[in-house]
């Protein structure tokens, strides 16, 4: 009888580490899904940057425009934002 007592505190045991386990491994995979939100929304806000057509198009108009236009936000940045955002994350496979 004393047998079968250790025999099944050792499963109860080894039960708790499994769990342990993958709590461990649950909380893991809800950080690393809290990083991919983040990221995701720092890639799609840079899009919609370069998406945006006004930021395509430079803020001067009439003669300035012609000879001597300012140059549009998207020349300003030259690519800024999206290296930036694109060195901030991590490539995983």
């Amino acid at each position: 009888m004393s047998g079968d007592k250790i025999g099944f505190q050792y499963s109860l045991e080894g039960a708790a580490d499994e769990i342990m386990a993958l709590k461990h491994d649950i909380e893991r995979h809800i950080k690393i899904a809290a990083e991919l939100v983040t990221e995701n929304g720092q890639l799609r806000k840079t899009l919609e940057f370069y998406r945006n057509s006004n930021n395509w198009k430079s803020p001067s108009n009439g003669f300035a425009l012609q000879y001597d236009p300012e140059p549009s936000p998207i020349q300003k940045d030259r690519g800024q934002k999206a290296r930036s955002v694109l060195i901030a994350t991590p490539l995983t496979s």
